[in-house]
């Protein structure tokens, strides 16, 4: 369950940050940023699976009808900014099955993920888009608790928090 998550540079998201609860309902007018909202988590998702480009590639463009790995980065004019960073807190299940379908238990269950990535636009000896910085990090329960924006019993925090 995503609780929080902070977007910077993707589409038409500048400096964004969202609390979600157990249910969140998206509503806004037209062209807002409901939709690159939906992108950036489709995009983080594909990430576990698909490399960056692949990822990039599988995102929906504006008024095109073919993706532009440059399309997921904020643009200004015929600028583009050159950083997309998140910044997601979330608390995960406390057992699951991995990919070989072998059972596994978490020591933490509130974790913060960090991803910063880089246009590489006109340097032909790295990647085009690039990892400048990942982290996984354990939030400890007291900092969860005090973050959540959203009414829970005491019974159910302590039952998925560990």
């Amino acid at each position: 369950m995503i609780t929080k998550i902070k977007i910077n540079g993707f589409k038409s998201l500048l400096d964004t940050e969202l609390f979600f609860g157990p249910f969140t309902c998206i509503a806004g007018a037209n062209a807002i940023g409901k939709s690159n909202l939906f992108d950036a988590i489709a995009f983080l998702s594909k990430l576990s699976d698909n490399s960056i480009l692949q990822a990039a590639k599988s995102i929906r463009s504006e008024n095109q009808k073919h993706s532009n790995i440059k399309d997921i980065f904020f643009k200004s004019g015929s600028n583009y900014l050159d950083k997309i960073s998140f910044d997601i807190d979330m608390i995960v299940p406390v057992e699951a099955e991995d990919d070989l379908g072998q059972m596994a238990v978490a020591t933490i269950t509130s974790l913060n993920y960090k991803l910063v990535l880089k246009l590489n636009e006109n340097n032909e000896e790295r990647e085009p888009i690039e990892i400048v910085e990942e982290h996984l990090i354990p939030i400890t329960q007291t900092e969860t608790r005090k973050n959540l924006h959203f009414k829970c019993d005491k019974l159910w925090i302590d039952s998925i928090l560990i």
